[in-house]
């Protein structure tokens, strides 16, 4: 079951017996007549006009002194940058609005002003959608004395509190379903807005700047209610330690609390999107591009995001949301123009519509620079809005991943494993759509030439779509049909190879003939942390005649003994089955991950030759272009046309972003017969030849990105 199957599978949420009768009555004042939560249906594809309509957001987290500007400046500031809509903080925390409701603290510039109430109106006067940003994060000491039952307790007893003085509520308690419910209450009858966001809904230990005590492990909520609902859940009482089942307890308290917002909303308020940061219980959510430290860049960060959410789940949302500044921490210092640009390309190639998140609004950017790109960038996003309607992905090509563990949070070598893949495709210059879905492979007889599969990837349907004639590409995860066990497996930090015994079958490779295959390297996680980590070669029976085969590690130090003991081998380190009409290959060792750490060319050489030989070396896109160049080729179904998206990466290196270089006579090749081809940037027609069932053109120039409208 993938992380969102449950949105599909739930027969409902039941409110706990552990609510308060407090809690019941205003549930019910939001749900009518139930006592039982309404699962929530799948959104179909007309309920969400955000991949539908090209959009352009401002993304506004105000400060208390952004209440003293005139909300019609702000709005002509957007108008002036072309947004046509607006996430803007609304409360939570701190109000930012008349609320009437007990304990939400009004910003202290308020004084009586109704700035979101304002701001929303002159949007609107302006044709601009609104959202709602909330933060419940972090609450007042007036709302702890009241209602100390609601808040995150440490082992002494004592709450989590920030260096503002402020304190965080917990996800088990009542807060959300009293607290949370009336502030979202008041703010949607007020003001209708059409998306809401909820941000950090998470208990303290996430919260930024959250301290506290001395404690056996200080990410255990030991209030009543986390008490009472873990003893409910399990018969006993919280552990000393963090473990899987209290990950498994946090999690169900967050569904619910998530899930009953959701269900508020839609009851209440059909068509409003809700958006959670960190719950899957809403109808999507964000990724988010930030500016890394030190050298922990991956290239491909927004495309691969956004890629896998709109091909995982198309009818949810997916937004990327470029961040304009480097850390929450650090709200001064500003992304550069080029990173940023590298990002926004990405996003809308894949289908995401464009999001850039301020510290208060653009009247107030410390970076003029930065916002003159931005304004830019959506000025021509505007003048091309046709591009950006709903687009489908049209890769040939399906990478299926582990399923997050939660928004935005990854198993680290899994996902390692995916970048190095990743990677490799692009560069290549083969499109490819990523899913953490087994629905992906419903309808990949008509969709996928091939299937890559990696550790922890869900395979419902695989098996059924090679036996019909699909060919798969199992990597570091064994396939679960037509394959012996291993006989056992090698995790050793010093290095392993494999051998290349058949130089026909790999032609990139001529002239080399070892690759490492196992050992140690170095793994950056989704929040940069860096880990030594061991990848790990599993042992197959011999295989005469295998074309690459597995040599163990070796003596290699002192430089005058090494390879002494060098032994060649019929252990494989590529097999192959034919199973029915189709055929499948494994690599039973991680080459991703060992591209994800070294970019080595040969292992790249090594991937793209066994990519060919399962699809007939019948790529969707073959280019003479330079391997920094991103091709993304997407459907326009309303338009009847597809869009070859060609994305400069080449102003990248290492943690900087300089201009891409241009580059010249950039030849392609592809899968199709189209009639014509339209470079938009360039504005010009692109001469095409057909022969064969595929289309040949050539473009002449490349700056930074270009869209090829092939009809």
């Amino acid at each position: 079951m993938d992380r969102r199957q449950f949105l599909q599978s739930t027969t409902g949420v039941m409110i706990s017996s552990t609510v308060s009768l407090q809690a019941q009555a205003t549930m019910r004042a939001f749900l009518p007549g139930s006592a039982q939560i309404a699962a929530r249906p799948a959104a179909g594809m007309d309920y969400l006009w955000i991949n539908k309509d090209p959009t352009r957001i401002g993304w506004m987290i105000l400060r208390d002194l952004d209440v003293m500007l005139e909300p019609k400046a702000v709005v002509e500031s957007a108008v002036k940058a072309n947004i046509n809509c607006i996430m803007l903080t609304a409360g939570g925390s701190i109000a930012f609005y008349p609320s009437t409701v007990p304990f939400h603290v009004h910003s202290p510039s308020l004084s009586g002003k109704d700035f979101f109430g304002d701001l929303a109106a002159a949007a609107r006067q302006n044709h601009i959608r609104m959202g709602a940003r909330f933060d419940f994060s972090r609450q007042s000491k007036a709302a702890l004395d009241a209602h100390p039952e609601w808040f995150f307790r440490h082992a002494d007893g004592s709450p989590a509190t920030d260096a503002t003085g402020c304190f965080s509520p917990c996800l088990s308690t009542d807060f959300y379903r009293v607290q949370g419910l009336k502030i979202i209450s008041e703010v949607m009858d007020r003001y209708k807005p059409e998306l809401v966001y909820i941000n950090m809904f998470v208990n303290s230990i996430r919260a930024p700047g959250v301290r506290s005590t001395i404690d056996p492990d200080p990410t255990i909520c030991r209030c009543k209610s986390c008490e009472a609902g873990y003893m409910k859940k399990y018969g006993k009482p919280l552990p000393a330690i963090s473990n899987e089942e209290y990950d498994a307890f946090l999690k169900e308290v967050s569904d619910n609390a998530s899930q009953m917002i959701a269900d508020a909303i839609r009851e209440k308020w059909p068509g409003t999107l809700y958006i959670n940061a960190d719950n899957d219980h809403s109808d999507g959510h964000h990724t988010e591009a930030r500016t890394p430290a030190g050298n922990q860049v991956w290239l491909y960060s927004s495309s691969e995001n956004v890629n896998r959410q709109r091909t995982s789940y198309p009818e949810r949302v997916g937004i990327n949301i470029c961040i304009g500044y480097a850390s929450n921490t650090s709200r001064l210092v500003i992304m550069p123009e080029e990173e940023m640009k590298l990002h926004f390309y990405q996003a809308i190639a894949h289908g995401s519509p464009l999001a850039f998140a301020f510290t208060g609004t653009p009247l107030t950017q410390t970076d003029q620079r930065e916002l003159d790109a931005l304004r830019k960038f959506y000025a021509w996003h505007a003048a091309n809005a046709d591009l950006y309607s709903l687009q489908v992905n049209l890769a040939r090509v399906l990478l299926l991943c582990e399923p997050e563990t939660a928004p935005r949070y990854r198993n680290l070598l899994p996902d390692q494993t995916n970048k190095g893949i990743y990677s490799m495709l692009t560069e290549a210059h083969f499109p490819v759509a990523v899913s953490e879905s087994a629905k992906s492979m419903q309808e990949a007889a008509k969709k996928y030439d091939l299937v890559i599969v990696t550790t922890g990837a869900p395979t419902n349907g695989v098996k059924e779509y090679v036996e019909n004639g699909g060919r798969a590409l199992f990597i570091n995860q064994e396939p679960p049909f037509n394959f012996p066990s291993p006989v056992r497996e090698v995790s050793d930090s010093r290095t392993g190879y494999v051998e290349i015994r058949d130089p026909k079958a790999f032609p990139s490779l001529a002239g080399i003939r070892y690759l490492s295959c196992s050992g140690s390297y170095s793994a950056l996680d989704v929040r940069g942390m860096q880990s030594q980590q061991v990848a790990k070669f599993f042992i197959y029976p011999d295989e005469k005649g295998a074309s690459l085969t597995f040599v163990a590690p070796m003596v290699e130090q002192p430089a005058e003994f090494a390879h002494r003991d060098l032994k060649q081998t019929d252990i494989p380190a590529l097999i192959t089955r034919q199973v029915g009409k189709g055929r499948i290959a494994f690599l039973p060792w991680d080459i991703g991950g060992f591209y994800a750490a070294g970019s080595i060319p040969i292992h790249a050489g090594l991937f793209t030759d066994i990519v060919d030989s399962l699809i007939g070396n019948n790529r969707q896109i073959r280019s003479n272009a330079h391997r920094s160049i991103e091709m993304v080729l997407m459907h326009q179904p309303d338009k009847h046309r597809s869009i070859l998206h060609l994305i400069n990466c080449s102003g990248q290196s290492q943690n900087k972003y300089f201009q891409p270089i241009p580059l010249h006579s950039i030849d392609m090749d592809l899968l199709g017969s189209f009639s014509s081809a339209r470079a938009r940037v360039a504005g010009a027609d692109l001469k095409i030849a057909n022969r064969q069932g595929r289309s040949f053109l050539t473009l002449p120039l490349l700056n930074g990105y270009e869209a090829i409208v092939l009809s």
